[in-house]
């Protein structure tokens, strides 16, 4: 699924955190690539390293303790991993934009939502105080923002969760970036606004022919918006296909398993399905396969051996002993 024409690719992504109780490796050994004008959605429970590899992405990881300590992050073929902090900063909100998981706190709390936008304009168009004003009215009233003439004066503490997602989107969009990351934009939003917001985000889309990085834990979230899908497991990625080909025949037993937590329209009620236990430590990954303490399908090997990722079917790969691929695979290594 990994695709050479992809307009960001990202290639055995490591990032680790040095801590007093030893090294947590929260992205250790990630690869994926977005297509241009595509969505690709990242997958898994809280913990599993997905914040972690955005912002790793965008070179945000805070130093110390976190560090890049391994592999490529290539943009347009050019490595980001390898620019000096200023060129870095000439990319960020320029050409690859993030929406952060918490708009409450992602604002900052003592400038309008007006000049936290023009500020973004400014820095990387070179526009005048009144043509960034103009533009940004511009950008709320394309996010659907009420009343955007009156806005800009608003402090975030004045506007709802859901007034406050819209700013962080037109923010990220200011400069028609070519990539935009959405770190669980719907996050702590209610149904009517999430659905909004998801249809807005696919407008902006199609409309600016940007690719999409959509980290999320909600599958119905990816089943509106993504066309491939990449499922993260304890800062790996375990299984990578088309949406199309997940939702129709999910393979590894961590995927199997977040499909069961879903309740189904048209069954009885009853307790949901749950994978039990919990995301292991990064500080303590088990040896083996990190599922493997969690996992229905546990043998003797997957407490020995990480399971390298194959092609267990046409454009379908994953992480798993249960297909003969990935055994071949790890006794070729």
């Amino acid at each position: 699924m990994e695709n050479n024409g992809s307009i960001l690719r990202v290639v055995n992504l490591q990032t680790h955190f040095h801590t007093d109780d030893g090294i947590a490796k929260a992205v250790d050994g990630v690869s994926f690539g977005i297509p241009k004008g595509k969505t690709l959605g990242l997958v898994g429970e809280s913990g599993c390293g997905k914040s972690v590899t955005a912002l790793s992405i965008m070179q945000l990881v805070p130093f110390p303790p976190g560090k890049i300590v391994g592999g490529s992050v290539f943009f347009k073929e050019k490595d980001l991993l390898k620019l000096s902090e200023a060129r870095m900063r000439k990319v960020r909100g320029n050409e690859i934009s993030m929406v952060f998981q918490e708009p409450m706190t992602s604002l900052n709390p003592v400038f309008t939502v007006g000049n936290q936008i023009m500020e973004v304009l400014r820095l990387h168009q070179k526009l005048s105080r009144r043509q960034a004003r103009q533009k940004t009215i511009e950008l709320l009233a394309q996010v659907r923002m009420p009343i955007p003439e009156q806005r800009i004066h608003e402090y975030p503490h004045q506007l709802s969760g859901g007034m406050k997602q819209r700013v962080m989107i037109a923010m990220a969009l200011a400069c028609s970036p070519a990539v935009l990351i959405a770190d669980e934009p719907t996050t702590a939003l209610d149904v009517t606004i999430q659905a909004q917001l998801l249809e807005l985000i696919n407008e902006l889309q199609e409309r600016l022919h940007m690719s999409v990085l959509l980290i999320t834990h909600d599958l119905g979230v990816i089943a509106e918006t993504a066309n491939s899908v990449a499922v993260m497991y304890a800062g790996k990625i375990v299984e990578y296909t088309s949406a199309e080909n997940l939702f129709a025949s999910p393979k590894h037993p961590y995927t199997v398993g977040l499909f069961g937590s879903l309740p189904k329209l048209g069954k009885k009620r009853g307790k949901l399905a749950v994978i039990p236990g919990n995301v292991p430590n990064p500080l303590y990954f088990p040896p083996g396969c990190r599922f493997h303490p969690r996992c229905p399908h546990v043998m003797d090997m997957c407490r020995e051996v990480i399971p390298p990722s194959a092609e267990v079917a046409w454009g379908h790969q994953a992480a798993c002993f249960l297909y003969p691929a990935c055994r071949q695979e790890a006794e070729a290594a």
